[in-house]
C-alpha cells in the first residue's frame, strides 16, 4: 500500500476467514445493561451503547396491565394478593396469554427501534457464540397513571415482533439491578451449599392455609442427592419468629436464607414465639433478624408481592401518596447482595417447584451462580408446565414472570466447590425404638398449636407430657415431632414401645448413655461411663440406680424418656372402666422419675390417661389428642389424591363422616382410589351407621367449628364408622387371598419385622437336605470351637480350623441366616398390594433391612375379624420367626431377651404352654444372670396371671 500497489484479492472458496483477533473471544458470558427512565432508554453492552426515548404508558397499555391483574387474581379469594393454592378452575392459556401480551406491550412502549435492534443483536450474538447473555435491567422509580414503573412486569418483556419473552429465551439471564448502594461484602462462606429453611405459619391472622410441610419435604428431596454426598446442608427452622431466625444466623453461616410465609408489599407475616402473627417490615427485618458481619449472600422470599413497592397514603396536608422501596430492594439497601422475590401473588405449588429446582441446580453445579441457576430453573418449570395435560392442576401455573432476582452488582458464585467443602455436622436425629412409627419431615400435617403448647411444657418446669386418645389419631407421630422439636434440649432420648419393665427402661438408658459416651469420647474412668454398667444390671434396687443417675448424669446431660403405646403396660381395674399398671413397680418408677430435677422429662402416648397419683399428675401435662381441625383436615386431603379429587362439599362431608380422624381418612382415600368405590355410596353407608348411633347430622358439629372440636363426639363418630371403612377396604383383598393371609399374619406382630418375618406367615418351612458327612464335619468343628473357647479364644482365626473346615463353617452360618422357607412366588405382589392400600406400613429397620408394621389400631380390628383357629396359627408362626431370629441372628443379648419374650407372648396367645415355658424360662434365666430380678418377677407374674388355674 505504501508503494501504491493494490493487494491481490484472495479467491473465493466458501471458507470464512475472520480478520485476525476476531476468530475467538474470551470465554464467559456477554453482558448488557438496559436502563429505563422517563426520558430515555439506554442499552450498554459488548456491542456499544444505544439510546432512545420510550413511549411510556398510555390508555391501551394500562388496559393490558389491568387484564393481567384480573386473570392473575381470579383464583384468589376476593383478589387478595396473598400466596394461595393454585386454582384448578383457571386454565393455563388465559394467564399465559395475558403475560405474553404484557411483554409485547412493554417491548413496544419501552424499546425504541434502535435499542430493540441493538438488544436483538446482543441476543443473536449470544446464540451464535453459545454463551449466556447477562441482561441487567435497571428501572427508575418513575410513576405513570398510578403505576410505579419499577413494579411493571418486566420479566414478561419481549423484543418487538418476537413472541418469546426474554426470560424464557435460553441464553438470556435477566435480573434486576439496583445501583447507588455502594459496596457490600463478597462473603467468603465455604461449601457445601448451606440453606436455612424458615417456615412461618401463625395461628391467628396468618392468612389462607398453606401446605408448608409439603414444601419443606420437597426442598429436602431436591437437595437429597447432594446431601448424601456432603455437598449440601439444610437446617430446618419450624419456628418462624424473628428471634429464632436471628439465633440460627448467629450460630451458623448460610449461603441461602429461604423464608416461606404469607407476605404483601413491604411486609412478611412471621410469627411470634407464641405462634401469633408478627408483621415485619424491611427495617425491622434488617434490625432484628439480620446479623451484622454475618450476612447471607442470597435471601429467598417465597411469599407474595415481596418485590413490589409499598404505597403510602397521602398526608393530612395534602401531600400525595409515595412509593417506598419493597422488601427486596430494602434488603439490598441493608447489605444483602442478592434477593429472590415475587412481583405478584404466587401459588405455593409454583413457589415450591421453582425454589426446589433452584436449589437442586445450585447443589449440582461446578459454578454455584444464583442467576444462572434461577434462569435454568425458571425455564425448566415452564417447559414442564407447558407439556402437562389440561387436567393437571399444575398446567394452570403460568407464573414464569413472577419471580425476580435483585442484585446489587454482578452475580457472583455463592462459593467455589473446587476450593474444598467443609464437613458440616448435622444434628443427629433421635433414634427411636422399633415399633414407634414416625413420618419423615414434611409428611406430618398440622398440630402446630399443640406442638407449640406441648414443647413449652417440655422445655419449662413441668416434668413431661402424656398424650392420650383413640388409636390412629396420631399420638406416636406427634410424640416424634416433639422429640425433634426439642433438639439438643432433649439430651439423651430413650424410647421404648409396648409393655415395659423398670429394669428394661434402665437398661435402655444404659445403652443410650454408652452410645453418648462413645460419641463424646468420654474417658472410661469418667463416672458417667461407669454409670452404664450400674444402670444395665439390676443387682442394686432400681431406686438406688435412679438416684445415681440423678446425682451423676442429670447435672450435665438431660434425659427424655419416651414410652410409646403405654396402654400395653395397663390392665382394666375393676368394672368402672379405670386402668392400673400391670407392674406396680412401674407406677412407682414413673412417679420417682417425674420427681427428679428438671433435666429428666417423660413423654408418653397411650389410649388411656396414665393411672398416676395426684402429685405426679400435677407435674405432668396431660393432653387429650383429638381429631384434626377443619384446616388441618383440608391440608391432609391435599396429600390424599382420591379425596383431593372430590368437590369441596364432598370433602367436607368425608371429613365430618369420619370425625376428622386422620387414619380413617387415609383408609377412605385408599378405598376410593382407582375408581373401585364411589364416594356417595360409601358416605351413605357411613351416615347410616352414624344414624344408628343417634348422630343424624354429622356435618353440623364439624362444618362451622373453628379451632377446638368436640373430641368426645369426634371419637364417637370415628368408632361408629371405622369398621365400615376397614371392612370395605379389606373387601378389596378378596381378589388377593394371599395378601389377606399376609395381612392377618403381619397384624399379629407387636414389633416391626423384616421381609422374613412377613414371609414366615404365608410360607412352608423347609428342612435342609440330610448330609451325614457335613453333619459329622460340623460336629467336629463344634468340638474344636468349644475347646478353643475354653482356652480363651475369641475369634475364628484362633481356633485353628483348616481352610476347608472354615469354608464349611461359614457356609453353614450363611445357610442358617437364610430363612428356611419356601416363599410363594406371589409374595412380593401381596406385599405391594398391602403397602398400596396403606394397610402395611414401612418403618425404619435394622441391619440395613426394611421393616414393616401394621398400626396397632388396625391390627386389633383385623385380629378381631379372624377366627380363633387362624389366630392361633399366625401366633405360632410369629413365635417360630422370633425363635429363629434369636437362634441365628447376630445381635446383642438384650435383643435376644426381647425377642424370646415376644415368642413367649405368641406361644401364650396360641395356647402352646410347653413352648411358652421354654422361651420364657430362657429369657428369665438371662435376666436372672444379669440380676434384673424386678423385670424377671414382672414377667413371671404377668405370665402366671394369664395361665389357666390348673
Amino acid at each position: 500500500m505504501l508503494q501504491g500497489r493494490r493487494r491481490p484479492r484472495l479467491a473465493a472458496d466458501g471458507t470464512v476467514r475472520p480478520p485476525p483477533g476476531q476468530a475467538y473471544g474470551a470465554e464467559g458470558p456477554r453482558t448488557a445493561r438496559l436502563q429505563v427512565s422517563r426520558d430515555t432508554v439506554v442499552l450498554s453492552g459488548d456491542g456499544g451503547t444505544v439510546a432512545g426515548r420510550p413511549a411510556g404508558l398510555d390508555w391501551s397499555a394500562s388496559q393490558v396491565l389491568r387484564e393481567l391483574d384480573r386473570v392473575r387474581t381470579r383464583g384468589s379469594a376476593g383478589g387478595t394478593p396473598l400466596k394461595t393454592r393454585a386454582a384448578g378452575g383457571v386454565p393455563a392459556d388465559p394467564v399465559d396469554r395475558a403475560l405474553r401480551e404484557a411483554g409485547r406491550m412493554l417491548g413496544e412502549r419501552f424499546l425504541p427501534a434502535a435499542v430493540a435492534a441493538a438488544l436483538a443483536g446482543e441476543v443473536d450474538a449470544a446464540v451464535r457464540g453459545g454463551v449466556p447473555l447477562r441482561l441487567a435491567l435497571e428501572v427508575a422509580d418513575e410513576a405513570d397513571g398510578g403505576r410505579g414503573w419499577a413494579d411493571l412486569p418486566w420479566e414478561t418483556l419481549a423484543l418487538p415482533g418476537d413472541t418469546r419473552p426474554l426470560v424464557l429465551h435460553p441464553p438470556v439471564q435477566l435480573h434486576r439491578s439496583v445501583t447507588g448502594l455502594g459496596a457490600t461484602p463478597a462473603m467468603a462462606i465455604r461449601g457445601p451449599l448451606r440453606i436455612l429453611a424458615v417456615i412461618a405459619s401463625p395461628e391467628d391472622g396468618g392468612g389462607a392455609l398453606l401446605d408448608y410441610e409439603a414444601e419443606l419435604a420437597r426442598i429436602l428431596d431436591a437437595v437429597a442427592p447432594a446431601r448424601r454426598k456432603g455437598e449440601a446442608y439444610v437446617r430446618v427452622l419450624n419456628g418462624g419468629s424473628r428471634t429464632a431466625i436471628r439465633a440460627a444466623l448467629q450460630q451458623e453461616r448460610f449461603h441461602i436464607l429461604h423464608i416461606s410465609c404469607h407476605a404483601h408489599p413491604g411486609g412478611l407475616l412471621l410469627e411470634t414465639d407464641d405462634g401469633a402473627a408478627d408483621l415485619v417490615d424491611t427495617e425491622t427485618f434488617a434490625d432484628h433478624v439480620l446479623v451484622a458481619g454475618r450476612g447471607v449472600p442470597l435471601v429467598v422470599l417465597a411469599g407474595c408481592s415481596t418485590a413490589l413497592h409499598t404505597r403510602t397514603e397521602g398526608d393530612e396536608n395534602g401531600g400525595g401518596a409515595r412509593l417506598l422501596p419493597g422488601l427486596a430492594r430494602g434488603l439490598l439497601a441493608h447489605g444483602v447482595p442478592a434477593v429472590l422475590a415475587m412481583t405478584a401473588s404466587v401459588t405455593d405449588l409454583y413457589a415450591t417447584e421453582l425454589t426446589c429446582r433452584l436449589y437442586a441446580e445450585l447443589a449440582g453445579r461446578a459454578v454455584v451462580d444464583p442467576l444462572a441457576a434461577l434462569t435454568d430453573a425458571r425455564q425448566a418449570v415452564e417447559t414442564a408446565r407447558a407439556g402437562m395435560p389440561p387436567s393437571d392442576r399444575r398446567a394452570g401455573l403460568a407464573e414464569w414472570a413472577t419471580p425476580v432476582l435483585f442484585l446489587r452488582g454482578p452475580s457472583i458464585p455463592l462459593y467455589d466447590p473446587a476450593g474444598g467443602l467443609d464437613k458440616v455436622i448435622e444434628p443427629a436425629e433421635s433414634t427411636l425404638a422399633d415399633g414407634i412409627v414416625v413420618r419423615r419431615i414434611g409428611e406430618f400435617v398440622g398440630r402446630r398449636s399443640e406442638l407449640r403448647t406441648l414443647l413449652r411444657a417440655l422445655r419449662g418446669d413441668g416434668a413431661g407430657v402424656v398424650l392420650h386418645g383413640i388409636g390412629g389419631v396420631g399420638k406416636s407421630t406427634l410424640a416424634a415431632q416433639l422429640i425433634a422439636g426439642l433438639g439438643g434440649q432433649g439430651g439423651l432420648v430413650v424410647s421404648l414401645s409396648g409393655p415395659v419393665a423398670v429394669d428394661q427402661i434402665l437398661a435402655a438408658i444404659a445403652i443410650r448413655l454408652s452410645s453418648w459416651c462413645f460419641a463424646h469420647n468420654i474417658d472410661l474412668a469418667d463416672v458417667r461411663h461407669r454409670l452404664v454398667e450400674v444402670l444395665r444390671f439390676g443387682q442394686a434396687p432400681w431406686a438406688e440406680r435412679l438416684g445415681l443417675l440423678a446425682e451423676h448424669l442429670l447435672p450435665t446431660v438431660a434425659v427424655t424418656l419416651l414410652l410409646d403405646n403405654a396402654e400395653d403396660t395397663l390392665t382394666p381395674d375393676g368394672p368402672g372402666g379405670g386402668q392400673r399398671f400391670l407392674d406396680s413397680q412401674l407406677g412407682g418408677f414413673l412417679a420417682a422419675w417425674v420427681a427428679l430435677p428438671g433435666r429428666a422429662k417423660l413423654l408418653a402416648t397411650s389410649r388411656y390417661p396414665l393411672p398416676v397419683d395426684r402429685q405426679t399428675a400435677r407435674r405432668l401435662t396431660v393432653h387429650h389428642l383429638g381429631p384434626l381441625s377443619v384446616a388441618e383436615a383440608r391440608k391432609l386431603l391435599w396429600r390424599l389424591p382420591a379425596l383431593d379429587a372430590l368437590t369441596p362439599a364432598e370433602q367436607a362431608r368425608a371429613v365430618a363422616d369420619v370425625g376428622g380422624h386422620p387414619r380413617t381418612l387415609e383408609y377412605l382415600d385408599a378405598l376410593l382410589a382407582g375408581g373401585h368405590a364411589h364416594f356417595p355410596d360409601v358416605a351413605a353407608k357411613l351416615e347410616h351407621a352414624l344414624h344408628a348411633r343417634g348422630i343424624d347430622n354429622p356435618a353440623a358439629w364439624y362444618a362451622d367449628v373453628d379451632g377446638d372440636l368436640d373430641r368426645a363426639l369426634a371419637e364417637t363418630v370415628t368408632l361408629a364408622v371405622d369398621d365400615i371403612v376397614l371392612d370395605d377396604l379389606l373387601a378389596r383383598l378378596d381378589q388377593h387371598p394371599l395378601a389377606r393371609r399376609l395381612l392377618v399374619g403381619a397384624a399379629v406382630y407387636r414389633l416391626p419385622v423384616d421381609r422374613a418375618g412377613l414371609a414366615w406367615q404365608i410360607s412352608d418351612t423347609v428342612e435342609p437336605a440330610a448330609d451325614p458327612d457335613r453333619d459329622a464335619q460340623l460336629a467336629e468343628i463344634g468340638r474344636l470351637i468349644g475347646d478353643a473357647q475354653a482356652r480363651g479364644a475369641t475369634t475364628l482365626d484362633e481356633i485353628g480350623l483348616t481352610q476347608t473346615q472354615g469354608q464349611i463353617y461359614r457356609g453353614w452360618v450363611d445357610q442358617q441366616r437364610r430363612p428356611p422357607l419356601d416363599i410363594p412366588d406371589s409374595f412380593d405382589q401381596a406385599t405391594t398390594t398391602l403397602l398400596d392400600l396403606g394397610l402395611l406400613t414401612p418403618t425404619g429397620g435394622t441391619d440395613g433391612q426394611p421393616a414393616f408394621v401394621v398400626h396397632r389400631w388396625t391390627a386389633t380390628a383385623i385380629l378381631d375379624r379372624t377366627n380363633p383357629h387362624d389366630r392361633a396359627d399366625v401366633h405360632r408362626r410369629a413365635a417360630a420367626y422370633w425363635q429363629w431370629r434369636v437362634a441365628v441372628w447376630p445381635q446383642d443379648q438384650l435383643a435376644d431377651v426381647t425377642q424370646q419374650l415376644e415368642a413367649g407372648h405368641h406361644h401364650l396367645s396360641a395356647g402352646d404352654l410347653d413352648n411358652l415355658e421354654l422361651t420364657t424360662c430362657a429369657a428369665c434365666q438371662q435376666l436372672h444372670t444379669w440380676g434384673s430380678w424386678d423385670w424377671e418377677e414382672q414377667i413371671c407374674h404377668h405370665t402366671l396371671t394369664r395361665l389357666p388355674p390348673d
